[in-house]
């Protein structure tokens, strides 16, 4: 059974190149990703596409972590943001949650875990591509 009409649309946002292609790679199979390579890139996407999470690297150039985060929610407030992060010093952990993320996601992770949180986040989550009943009305079963 095939979802690609109502499967949900993921922004993953990382200053290299080569994380959000493997990304995209990985998540492409159950989701539609969509992808931006700087935190403004992913500003512009989340005003044009319907986006139901946002997958962010907490290091990226141009400010910190916590700030990207701060940006994220100002322009799309109900969109739960889940940051990658290789660096999980304890006073960053406390900084991000407490801007609002979704989870946080520690580098190196496995393909099943990174999914599994994805899921978890988006049954939390109040978005409009995530109930089933407008999936159906979408893609009516034949």
């Amino acid at each position: 059974m095939s979802h690609t009409g109502c499967a949900a649309r993921i922004l993953v946002i990382d200053d290299e190149p080569g994380i959000t292609f493997t990304l995209g790679l990985l998540l492409k199979e159950r989701f539609h990703v969509v992808t931006a390579n700087s935190v403004e890139e992913g500003l512009r996407q989340l005003s044009s596409e319907e986006i139901a999470l946002v997958i962010m690297d907490l290091r990226m150039p141009g400010t910190n972590g916590v700030d990207h985060v701060q940006r994220i929610h100002q322009r799309a407030p109900s969109i739960p943001v889940l940051v990658l992060t290789a660096c999980v010093e304890p006073e960053i952990r406390e900084a991000v949650y407490a801007h609002g993320i979704s989870g946080l996601i520690e580098k190196p992770f496995s393909v099943q875990e990174l999914l599994s949180i994805i899921d978890e986040t988006l049954q939390h989550s109040q978005t409009p591509q995530q109930n089933p009943a407008s999936c159906d009305r979408e893609n009516p079963a034949s």
